[in-house]
């Protein structure tokens, strides 16, 4: 949905009408507020009460609903903005942050989008807001947000990857996998045992199935939890190949179809990528030992995830493609910029929108990876760091294609006594 902001007029009449579902107002942003925020936060996000309209943190604002006159310091908005991308909400959340003269004085204010893809969860829990009250959504609770999830879906206003898969039954699904390995890193151990939750619940609040009612596996359960996803989406599997030379014509030296559950090609994908890897090291003049590889382990790392995580699964049956050639590695997507990311701001810092936000929620939960929108920046640093040179980008309408070119020989060679 489109962003609504607030006008300063709505705003102060806000102010005046004091706390409410709608509203959550603090005077200042330290290690006393900042837990109660957050869960303010993550309750407009979810919206229970159902008002379709975005939530507003007020910071610098005393119960009264009367600015205090605080500094908003470009420190300040930085740390409200990491809320976004530290990975403690999941998926990643609508947030809009902003300095905003009120009533004469300056607050911050974080305005929360209710999300398309209820319920979301903050550090394992799924908070709610009645009134000017914040609690822990119930199952009966979360029944209501996952019904509400299921609106979204038949007005087509949720993304593709919550859409159950056609034919598909909840047999397609590792019922292992998901309770070993998903449910005790999605859910806060004290929640799960004070909440009780039956698998099926369990599936649904974590968006696997459709609903406890209507079992049927989501594209997200497939991409995750599924035996095949390949037989239920033509392109949830990475090909690579590794070619003799410099061009596609090239002999063909290995070749692998990667395929299963998410986390289980990564864990595949990372041994291939390894074992064709090679490195050198050397005494610097300090004494030290340098590493340097071809290619950086976490620059590819980071660079294939997030092919995975933003592929576009709905229209492109084509897989994840790897191309390494004697002086290169391609990584090709399909998927072309999605939401405010365009050719021209992409992999510029603060510039992300997910195509798959429940995918990319899931790799996190798995471990798969570490922040939002990070992972360009550190797959550049890993490369700088390396000496290799910067990765090159080139983004078109379908596709992304990301080449890193093999490290130069002369970051090979010990510096002269």
């Amino acid at each position: 949905m489109t962003t609504p902001i607030y006008t300063d007029a709505e705003l102060e009449a806000m102010l005046d009408a004091g706390e409410s579902d709608l509203v959550e107002l603090k005077s200042a942003w330290n290690s006393h507020s900042t837990t109660k925020s957050r869960q303010a936060i993550y309750a407009f996000l979810n919206d229970f009460p159902g008002h379709g309209k975005p939530g507003v943190l007020f910071i610098g604002v005393n119960d009264q609903g009367n600015p205090v006159g605080i500094k908003v310091t470009d420190e300040l908005i930085q740390k409200l903005t990491a809320i976004k991308l530290d990975g403690r909400i999941l998926p990643p959340p609508s947030l809009v942050i902003e300095k905003r003269t009120l009533k004469g004085k300056d607050v911050a204010i974080v305005v929360a989008v209710p999300s398309d893809t209820p319920p979301v969860r903050l550090d394992g829990k799924i908070w709610i807001r009645v009134g000017t009250s914040r609690a822990i959504a119930s199952p009966q609770d979360e029944r209501i947000l996952n019904e509400r999830r299921q609106n979204l879906l038949f007005q087509r206003q949720a993304p593709f990857e919550l859409f159950p898969v056609k034919d598909a039954t909840l047999d397609a699904l590792d019922q292992v996998l998901f309770e070993r390995d998903y449910l005790p890193k999605a859910f806060s151990p004290k929640v799960s045992k004070k909440i009780k939750r039956n698998y099926l619940q369990h599936l649904s609040t974590c968006k696997m199935i459709g609903s406890a009612e209507l079992p049927t596996p989501t594209v997200l359960g497939t991409l995750v939890l599924g035996y095949e996803p390949m037989r239920w989406l033509g392109g949830a599997y990475i090909q690579f190949m590794k070619i003799e030379g410099t061009a596609l014509s090239g002999r063909v030296l290995d070749e692998a179809r990667i395929s299963g559950p998410v986390s289980e090609m990564v864990q595949k994908l990372d041994w291939k990528l390894a074992s064709h890897n090679r490195h050198t090291m050397f005494h610097q003049d300090d004494l030290q030992i340098k590493h340097v590889w071809d290619y950086p382990a976490l620059a590819l790392a980071e660079i294939t995830r997030n092919a995975i995580m933003h592929k576009e699964y709905e229209v492109a049956n084509a897989p994840v493609r790897i191309q390494w050639f004697d002086d290169r590695i391609e990584i090709i997507n399909g998927g072309g910029p999605f939401g405010d990311v365009t050719p021209e701001n992409f992999g510029q810092p603060g510039k992300v929108s997910y195509r798959n936000p429940n995918l990319s929620g899931a790799m996190l939960t798995l471990g798969l990876v570490n922040y939002y929108g990070t992972g360009i920046e550190l797959a550049q640093e890993a490369m700088r760091t390396n000496g290799s040179p910067p990765i090159e980008f080139d983004v078109q309408p379908t596709t992304i294609t990301a080449t890193l070119q093999k490290v130069p020989d002369s970051q090979k060679t010990p510096p002269s006594e």
